[in-house]
This record gives C-alpha cells, sequence and structure tokens, in this order.
C-alpha cells in the first residue's frame, strides 16, 4: 500500500464503477481538447489586442467552458479515481504525485484567470490574464496527454486483472 493519500478521499468503489469513470474521464478529455484549441487561439488574438470586446467575450466563452467541464474532471479524478489507483499495487506512487503536482498546478492557474472580469478589466490586465490563461491552457493540454501516455493504460490493466467481466477494452479508441 502506498504512503497516506494526497487526495481528498478514499474511495471504496469496485472496478465496474472504476471502468465507467474511466470511459468517462477519457471522453471529457476528448471534449476538452477541441475547447482548448479554441481557448489558445482566443487568448493568443487577446493578448495581442486587449481592448477589443469581441476578443474579450471570445476568451471570457473559452474560459466558461473549459472551466465548467474542468470541474467535474478535476473533482472525479481528486476524488475517486486517483485514491482508489493509489490503494492499488502495479500503479506508481510517483505518478500518482506527479499527477496531484499538476492538478494543483492548474488550480493555482486557475485561480488567476477567475480574478478578472475579461469583460470589464483594464486592457493591461487583460492582456496579463490571457497570458496565464494561455500557460493553463498548455499545462492543462500536457496533463490530458501525459493521463492519456502514463495513467489511463495502467489503470485500464489494474482494472482487467480485478474485474472478472471486463469489456475488450476500456479506453475509446483514438485516431
Amino acid at each position: 500500500m502506498h504512503a497516506k493519500s494526497t487526495f481528498k478521499t478514499v474511495s471504496g468503489a469496485g472496478a465496474e464503477t472504476m471502468k465507467r469513470l474511466l470511459f468517462e474521464l477519457c471522453g471529457e478529455d476528448d471534449g476538452m481538447q477541441v475547447s482548448l484549441m479554441d481557448a489558445a487561439l482566443a487568448v493568443a488574438e487577446l493578448s495581442n489586442d486587449p481592448g477589443c470586446i469581441k476578443k474579450r467575450r471570445r476568451a471570457a466563452e473559452a474560459w466558461r467552458k473549459i472551466s465548467s467541464l474542468l470541474a467535474h474532471h478535476l473533482l472525479t479524478e481528486e476524488w475517486d479515481l486517483l485514491p482508489w489507483a493509489e490503494l492499488r499495487k502495479g500503479i506508481s506512487h510517483g505518478l500518482i504525485e506527479r499527477i496531484g503536482q499538476q492538478h494543483r498546478k492548474l488550480h493555482e492557474l486557475g485561480k488567476d484567470v477567475n480574478a478578472l472580469s475579461f469583460e470589464s478589466d483594464e486592457n493591461e490586465k487583460v492582456a496579463r490574464t490571457a497570458r496565464a490563461f494561455f500557460e493553463f491552457v498548455v499545462n492543462l493540454d500536457d496533463v490530458i496527454a501525459g493521463e492519456q501516455r502514463d495513467l489511463f493504460p495502467i489503470l485500464q490493466r489494474v482494472l482487467f486483472r480485478e474485474g472478472p467481466q471486463a469489456p475488450a477494452a476500456i479506453l475509446p479508441s483514438r485516431p
């Protein structure tokens, strides 16, 4: 068993529940990647022209979309999936800790973006926050790529070990 949990609660959920959550999280990752591309473009344009009301609105909409998707995603991982994984053999504590650190960084960057009103704050502050939002987008893209490359395949292997009626594949196929 790993050291004390760094996450909020430890879930006693079974393999079937975790399979469902893993599948759900993979789908959310796919949905966020499209939103991330839109957000990156919106904030890049805004940082070069912070006085443009249309660009401010576009960046604000991109933030609302990403933050609402991400809130559920991070909560599910931090309260359910990662604590469950932390108690399983075959999943590195270092991997779990790295993901926890990445989540904490996303929370901090998100606070910076949340502290701004894209619609009413001064141009200089909007430009600074647009750059912070861009950093958030880049970090989130890295987190998603890391989860898809490292965490989700390991969880799938562990779930196959624990669940006798595991389907042929938990993760959706990627193009």
